[in-house]
This record gives structure tokens, C-alpha cells and sequence, in this order.
């Protein structure tokens, strides 16, 4: 029976794509690449491999565990980093992007004097 590992599967998948989207957000994405070619590249043809023609009778079964494990190490890779992020450095990141894109903002003075900018 396929159907246990396949939700598990797709449980990790979700939670790992959804840290994904998180760190993508706050762009550090590219400080897991290395984690994702390693596992997804290079871990997961050979334990995919080992489990559907060695270790499991049925090669589907084996492949499904495949996939949960290396889906299971990435999600412990991306939470990791998520873990080690120095929140306080992306925050003033942040504000600086922001900043450039909206521009230093204009004293309130400035501002009055404009018509039609009397309330903010």
C-alpha cells in the first residue's frame, strides 16, 4: 500500500515548499541551494535506486520512501536556516530597500506647505 507514504509525502512537499516561499520572502533562497542540488541532485537517484530494486520488494514502494526521506532532510535543511536567520539584519534590509524605493520621506513641514497634503 502506496497511499500512506504518498500523504506523507505530500505533507512534507507542502511544508517544505511553504519554507520555501518563506525564505524566498526574505531572500535568503539562494542559502539552501546548495541542500537542494545535494539531496534532490545527487541523494535521491541513488536511495531511489537502493529502495525500489534492493531493499523494497515492490520498486514503487521504494521510491515513494525515497522521496519521503530526501523531502523529510530538506525540510530539516530549510528549517534549519530559518532557525539561524539573523532577523534583525533582514528587518533593517528590509527598510533600506524600501526606502530607496519609496524615497526618504519629506518632513511633515515640507508637506503642509503643498496643497493638498494638509492631513497624512
Amino acid at each position: 500500500m502506496v497511499w500512506p507514504l504518498f500523504i506523507l509525502n505530500v505533507f512534507l512537499d507542502s511544508m517544505r515548499a511553504m519554507m520555501k516561499g518563506v525564505l524566498r520572502g526574505v531572500g535568503i533562497q539562494n542559502s539552501v541551494l546548495p541542500y537542494h542540488i545535494l539531496l534532490q541532485g545527487l541523494v535521491l537517484p541513488g536511495v531511489m535506486y537502493a529502495f525500489a530494486f534492493n531493499v523494497c520488494e515492490a520498486p514503487i514502494m521504494g521510491i515513494w520512501i525515497a522521496m519521503s526521506i530526501v523531502d523529510g532532510l530538506l525540510l530539516v535543511a530549510y528549517w534549519g536556516r530559518l532557525v539561524t536567520t539573523d532577523w534583525h539584519e533582514i528587518s533593517i534590509k528590509v527598510i533600506k530597500r524600501t526606502n530607496k524605493i519609496a524615497g526618504q520621506l519629506q518632513d511633515e513641514e515640507e508637506l503642509l506647505k503643498k496643497p493638498g497634503t494638509s492631513e497624512l
